[in-house]
C-alpha cells in the first residue's frame, strides 16, 4: 500500500503539507471557487503532533491597489481538512475574519462596488488585470485559543491570536486563479495556461523548510512625518538567513498589519531579490510608493524610499501592537537566471512572476518592532 503523505503526522517545525482539491493540470482552482462563485476550496494537510488547532487563510500579495488583498481566514479547525463550501455551513465552531470587501474599515481601499456589510467569509478569487496566484496558509498552534465569535475578526487579531497559541508548524501552497472581466454584462474567463504553473521547484509544493529568519533594528526604518523631514541617511534593518538548502538566491517580502482595521490590506513594507554571494540586488517598490491613500504623509516625503524597507507610523494605529511577517523564498538561480517579465510594473507583482517555479526553500515567520 502507497504511504498517503497528506495523512502522514509531522512533528514541529516541519512542512506541512496542502492538497486543495479540484485543481487542473495548470493548477488552478476548481471554476466553483472563483469568478463570481463564493464557494470556499476543499483541501487537507498533514496533521501535526500535539497542535489544538488549524488556522487557514489564502491571500493575493499580486493584488491591484499597491497591497494584498485578504480572501478569506479562519480560525478553530479541529481536524487537518476542510470540507467544501465550509465557509458558508454556519459550524458553530469555525471562527471567520472579514475580508477585504467589508464595509468595516474606516479607509477602505476597495471599489465601494465591492465593499459588504458582511464579509467575515470567503471572498472569491477574481483578478481583472491577469492571472493571479494565491497564497493558501495552513498554521498549527499548540495552544487553545479564546475567541468569542459576537466580535469582529481582522486580520492583526487573527495573526495576534496565532502568535500567542504559539505557532508550531506551518505550510503554503500557491494556487492560480485566470483573469475575470465582463463584457456585455457576461463574465468571460481569461486563459487557464501558465508559463510557470507552480511557484515551487517541485509541483507538489513541496520544499525545504528554512531553518531561521532573524531580523533585527528594524525600528531604524520606522519613520513619522518629523523623521521624514530630518531624513539624512538610510539605515536599514538587518536580516539574516539561517537555511541549509542549495538557495543561490532569495526573495524577501516583509510586511505589516497595524493599519488592517484602516485600509482593510496588509502593507508590503519591503520586497527584494538578493544574490546569496554577490550581495546583487533588485528591489520593488513598497506599497506606499504603489498607492498614496495608505499614508496621510505627502508622498515627497517618502518617495526616495519608495523600494526600501518602509515603516510608516500612522495617527489611528499602533505600531507597536501590530505584527509583521517576513516571507524568505530560497531560489535555486542566481538574479540573471530568474524568469523574465515582459511587462514590469517594478511591483511585487514582478518578484513573484520571476521568482515562479524556482523556489526551494521557504519561511513566514511573524516578529514585533
Amino acid at each position: 500500500m502507497v504511504e498517503d503523505k497528506f495523512l502522514k503526522q509531522i512533528k514541529e517545525g516541519e512542512q506541512i503539507k496542502i492538497e486543495i482539491k479540484g485543481l487542473d493540470e495548470f493548477n488552478n482552482f476548481d471554476e466553483q471557487s472563483y469568478g463570481l462563485n463564493n464557494i470556499s476550496p476543499q483541501m487537507r494537510w498533514s496533521p501535526v503532533l500535539e497542535a489544538a488547532s488549524y488556522a487557514v487563510a489564502i491571500i493575493d500579495y499580486e493584488a491591484v491597489g499597491g497591497a494584498p488583498f485578504v480572501h478569506w481566514y479562519a480560525l478553530n479547525i479541529f481536524e487537518p481538512q476542510l470540507e467544501l463550501n465550509v465557509a458558508n455551513l454556519g459550524y458553530a465552531n469555525l471562527y471567520q475574519g472579514e475580508n477585504s470587501t467589508s464595509k468595516h474599515f474606516t479607509h477602505s481601499t476597495v471599489d465601494a462596488n465591492y465593499q459588504t456589510d458582511v464579509a467575515n467569509n470567503y471572498f472569491p478569487p477574481c483578478p481583472p488585470n491577469k492571472a493571479h496566484k494565491y497564497e493558501i496558509k495552513i498554521y498549527a498552534v499548540h495552544h487553545k485559543m479564546s475567541t468569542n465569535r459576537n466580535e469582529i475578526l481582522y486580520l492583526d487579531d487573527f495573526e495576534a491570536k496565532l502568535n500567542e497559541a504559539k505557532i508550531i508548524a506551518m505550510g503554503s501552497t500557491y494556487v492560480y486563479a485566470p483573469q475575470i472581466s465582463f463584457e456585455n454584462n457576461e463574465l468571460v474567463v481569461g486563459s487557464l495556461e501558465h508559463k510557470h504553473p507552480y511557484l515551487f521547484t517541485d509541483a507538489k509544493n513541496e520544499y525545504h523548510v528554512i531553518e531561521d529568519v532573524i531580523v533585527d533594528d528594524i525600528e531604524k526604518n520606522v519613520y513619522d512625518e518629523t523623521q521624514l523631514n530630518n531624513f539624512q541617511d538610510l539605515e536599514q534593518a538587518k536580516i539574516k538567513i539561517i537555511d541549509s538548502s542549495d538557495a543561490l538566491s532569495y526573495a524577501v517580502i516583509i510586511s505589516s498589519n497595524h493599519t488592517f482595521k484602516k485600509y482593510g490590506r496588509p502593507i508590503i513594507n519591503y520586497a527584494h531579490i538578493v544574490e546569496k554571494k554577490s550581495n546583487k540586488r533588485i528591489k520593488f517598490n513598497n506599497s506606499y510608493k504603489l498607492n498614496h491613500a495608505f499614508s496621510y504623509i505627502s508622498p515627497s516625503k517618502y518617495e526616495h524610499l519608495g523600494n526600501e524597507l518602509l515603516i510608516l507610523k500612522d495617527n489611528d494605529a499602533n505600531i507597536e501592537s501590530g505584527l509583521f511577517t517576513i516571507h524568505v523564498f530560497g531560489l535555486n538561480k542566481k538574479i540573471n537566471q530568474l524568469n523574465k517579465v515582459e511587462n514590469p510594473t517594478d511591483s511585487i507583482i514582478d518578484l513573484f512572476e520571476m521568482i515562479s517555479g524556482n523556489v526551494i526553500s521557504y519561511k513566514a515567520k511573524f516578529f514585533k518592532l
